[in-house]
């Protein structure tokens, strides 16, 4: 399976100006009732979530994009950040960005045990190319490692969608995705496109994979091994997705869910390197 045959869709926490309720015809639906946004592209809705704090004006809104696929699909992504950042969409500490990747259930339960388990090796890393450690510590998007093992993990992330990698929704039958909850609130186009490719690489790499990682990954060196623990930890993560020629060689020239150069590699590893830096240096 080749991350370019994979769906994906993207949920983005904003708050809303009166400006595009009042100019520009954005309506809010309530919560999975969305309505489409007049200003983006068809099947991009918005809709009310109730932990998003906007208190000090503007109105809670969840944007959330259809299906999407490929080089085309991010491409959209794309263009509907830079459209909610010049219709005045700003996010605070309450947002967060939600990705979605099919999954269908007819797949192998080894590929999802190592899914989880890849989830768990790169979480820290995961945490750090946020930017901010509010993500880590808070109540909607708990870690995985914690569990110690897969089959420990496996019933809390089936019962509870507050973890970083959410499974209730193949759980519950309710739809084949499972999705990521662990990024911050943003409306850069290059987070967004570069956190939906990390999320890509993870599950090419669970489907592929002939071996687990690690459960509890061994302290890095050398070359990985930079100045904070944040910034290590997202080497670790580029390094296993092998985005990089020297990582790619390793993996005769794969790098796992890179699909698209609309926004560069380069341009997007100094943004995650920049945000784990950002993350070290917090309390």
């Amino acid at each position: 399976m080749n991350a370019n045959d994979l769906s994906f869709g993207i949920e983005i926490e904003t708050i809303a100006p009166d400006s595009a309720v009042r100019d520009d015809g954005l309506r809010i639906g309530g919560y999975r009732r969305g309505i489409q946004v007049p200003y983006l592209p068809a099947g991009w809705k918005a809709e009310a979530d109730g932990s998003i704090d906007n208190g000090n004006g503007g109105h809670k809104c969840e944007i959330v994009s259809p299906v999407l696929r490929g080089a085309e699909g991010l491409a959209q992504v794309a263009d509907v950040l830079k459209t909610l950042e010049a219709k005045g969409h700003r996010v605070n500490a309450s947002c967060g960005v939600h990705v979605h990747v099919g999954w269908k259930r007819q797949w192998p339960s080894i590929a999802l045990a190592r899914l989880v388990t890849i989830v768990a090796y790169v979480e820290k890393g995961l945490y750090a190319i946020t930017g901010t450690k509010s993500r880590e510590r808070g109540r909607y998007c708990g870690g995985v490692r914690k569990y110690g093992n897969e089959k420990d993990a496996k019933p809390n992330l089936d019962r509870d969608r507050y973890h970083a990698l959410n499974l209730t929704n193949l759980a519950r039958g309710s739809k084949d995705t499972v999705e990521f909850r662990v990024f911050s609130g943003t409306t850069s186009a290059t987070k967004a496109v570069g956190w939906i490719q990390v999320c890509l690489g993870l599950v090419e790499r669970a489907l592929n994979a002939k071996r687990m990682p690690k459960w509890n990954p061994g302290a890095l060196s050398g070359g990985w091994k930079k100045a904070g623990p944040g910034q290590s930890e997202a080497e670790r993560l580029i390094g296993y997705l092998a985005w990089g020629a020297g990582y790619a060689r390793i993996h005769g020239g794969k790098q796992y869910g890179w699909i698209s150069d609309a926004i560069p590699q380069d341009e997007i590893k100094a943004e995650f390197r920049r945000l784990a830096k950002k993350y070290d240096a917090q309390a």
